[in-house]
C-alpha cells in the first residue's frame, strides 16, 4: 500500500523465514506478493535475493499468464522461467511487473543497475521492448 512512484530505501520491508516462521522488521507490512516469493525461495535453492517492482525490464522473459498480486498460481510460470536461468535472472510478470533474482547481493545489485526498466502499460510494451 505504498505509492510505488516514490519509494525510498526506508519503504522496503525486510522479511525472513526461519523454520517456517515468517518475520518482518519495521512498522510496514510486507507486500501481498511475499507468499509467492517465499515459496520460490523454498523451491529455488540457488536464489537468495529478490527484487520485485511494477515496471518491466527490456528484453526479459515474460510469464505466460496474468495473475493479480499475491496470487499463488503465478508460482508455476515463474518457476519455469527461473529454471532456465539458474542462480540469477530477470523475469517480467505479465501485466504485473518484474522479478530480479540472484544468489548473491553483488549479483542482484549489478543486475538492478544494468537493467533497462520500461513503464508497465500493457503487454505490448514488453514485447516491443525486447
Amino acid at each position: 500500500n505504498s505509492d510505488k512512484r516514490r519509494l525510498e530505501a526506508s519503504d522496503l520491508v525486510y522479511v525472513t523465514k526461519t523454520d517456517g516462521l515468517v518475520e518482518y522488521r519495521g512498522e510496514r507490512k510486507p507486500s501481498v506478493d511475499t507468499p509467492v516469493q517465499l515459496h520460490l525461495f523454498g523451491t529455488m535453492p540457488l536464489t537468495n535475493f529478490f527484487i520485485h517492482g511494477h515496471a518491466h525490464i527490456r528484453g526479459a522473459s515474460v510469464t505466460k499468464h496474468y495473475y493479480p498480486c499475491g496470487d499463488m498460481r503465478e508460482v508455476d510460470d515463474v518457476e519455469h522461467l527461473m529454471l532456465n536461468a539458474p542462480g540469477a535472472g530477470a523475469i517480467n510478470l505479465k501485466n504485473h511487473g518484474f522479478l530480479l533474482f540472484a544468489s548473491s547481493i553483488d549479483d542482484i545489485e549489478s543486475m538492478a543497475e544494468e537493467c533497462q526498466f520500461v513503464p508497465q502499460n500493457n503487454d505490448r510494451d514488453i514485447v516491443d521492448a525486447g
